[in-house]
């Protein structure tokens, strides 16, 4: 794996704050929800810059042949494609959860933190936070998404 494909990863995890900001500009009434995921994904793109500095100290190893760029770029459209829908004020509450809930799921799908491998335990308590947190945004904007179906906010 290139250089070229974790910025990509950075990336992408930049452009979900970048989305869930936005989320929170729109949809006022969850704002703080919206921030504290988007706060998150910030987070997340520092620490694979970490990942970064390891791969060049050779600390790390990744795995090329489980990546594809490909993917991720398709990924990163769809993300543009949804904040201009969101600017255009296609998205109700609902739309923008859901979509936020499958984002998670691709995120957790696609393996894309099993991709670095190495002997370091700051790397693997790295990789290990990362997942988590990616699974618990899933949980959180799925409970979230209930609230609003059900009216129970």
């Amino acid at each position: 794996m290139s250089r070229r494909s974790i910025m990509l990863m950075m990336e992408y995890e930049n452009a979900l704050a970048e989305l869930y900001n936005l989320f929170s500009l729109t949809f006022e009434e969850l704002s703080s929800f919206w921030q504290s995921l988007s706060k998150e994904e910030i987070n997340h793109a520092n620490m694979i810059s970490g990942l970064l500095v390891k791969v060049d100290d050779e600390n790390l190893f990744l795995n090329e042949n489980r990546f594809k760029e490909e993917p991720l770029e398709v990924s990163l459209d769809y993300v543009s494609e949804i904040m201009e829908r969101t600017r255009k004020g296609e998205l109700t509450i609902i739309n923008a959860l859901a979509i936020a809930s499958s984002i998670e799921n691709s995120i957790i799908e696609a393996k894309y933190l099993e991709l670095f491998t190495g002997e370091s335990a700051q790397m693997g308590n790295i990789l290990s936070q990362l997942r988590e947190e990616t699974i618990k945004h899933r949980t959180r904007i799925t409970e979230m998404l209930e609230k609003v179906r059900n009216n129970t906010l």
